[in-house]
């Protein structure tokens, strides 16, 4: 479904979904992409629930700054900024075997007459790896260019028992 479709200049400030789904790790299954400005590849590319800050398909409550989480995790909201400057298109795809009913939804947005030179897109991806063969480090970004770094969702399932995560975190600029 297409969840906006939007003419520019503007700015997304808010998104709020609710969705009815029985099918197991619903939240893993559908699929958020966002499209600016008539590109073809999109700027974001994640399952809607790690796009609310949760792993595994799971629904949980989230309190932070720019996502929050309620009702057991059923109402979701995200306050990114996500600038564009000529068209944004939001789009959810269901890649699950059962159908998604009730699905509710509100995308916030402004329309400008300009945005400031230099504005910067918000992007979001999702990938995995299983088993990492890769070395002792797994990288979660690699990329050139301006911009902010503001964090990342990190979900693991360890292939043998005990703590998987012994180490730090190493970033190199």
């Amino acid at each position: 479904i297409t969840l906006l479709d939007a003419e520019g200049p503007g700015m997304v400030a808010h998104f709020w979904i609710t969705i009815a789904n029985n099918e197991y790790s619903w939240p893993s299954l559908l699929r958020l992409r966002v499209f600016y400005d008539g590109a073809t590849s999109p700027s974001v590319d994640v399952p809607l629930g790690d796009f609310f800050a949760t792993g595994w398909g799971r629904e949980r409550d989230v309190n932070s700054l720019m996502v929050r989480n309620t009702s057991e995790g059923r109402a979701k909201n995200a306050y990114w900024k996500m600038p564009f400057k000529k068209h944004c298109k939001m789009t959810l795809t269901n890649e699950g075997t059962e159908r998604s009913w009730l699905n509710y939804f509100q995308v916030d947005w402004r329309k400008y007459k300009s945005l400031p030179k230099g504005i910067l897109y918000f992007h979001a991806s999702y990938r995995q790896e299983f088993p990492h063969k890769k070395g002792p480090r797994y990288t979660i970004l690699d990329t050139t260019g301006n911009g902010v770094y503001v964090g990342t969702v990190l979900n693991v399932i360890p292939n043998l028992p005990g703590w998987f995560g012994e180490g730090d975190e190493y970033f190199f600029v």
